[in-house]
């Protein structure tokens, strides 16, 4: 899921580059932000990788890397059986 999203960001980010260049510089901004919505996985350490391409487009418009860690959907079945 996270690689789609990767893709996803970099599509946008080379997309619209004269747009987010103007955009950094534009009164009253004073950051932007992308956002990766992570679902939490059952291990012992978690950990994402970030390719050079995309940390490289959002160093060139300004824009800061987060991401956000989200708890695991239970499947339909696992809440079943809690019923």
């Amino acid at each position: 899921m996270i690689q789609v999203q990767i893709a996803d960001a970099v599509e946008f980010l080379e997309r619209n580059r004269a747009e987010l260049c103007h955009q950094k510089t534009f009164p009253g901004i004073d950051k932007i932000s992308l956002d990766f919505g992570i679902e939490e996985r059952e291990v012992t350490a978690q950990s994402e990788r970030f390719p050079p391409r995309l940390l490289s487009l959002l160093g060139e418009f300004g824009i800061w890397l987060k991401f956000t860690l989200y708890p695991a959907h239970e499947t339909e079945t696992s809440s079943a059986n809690l019923a």
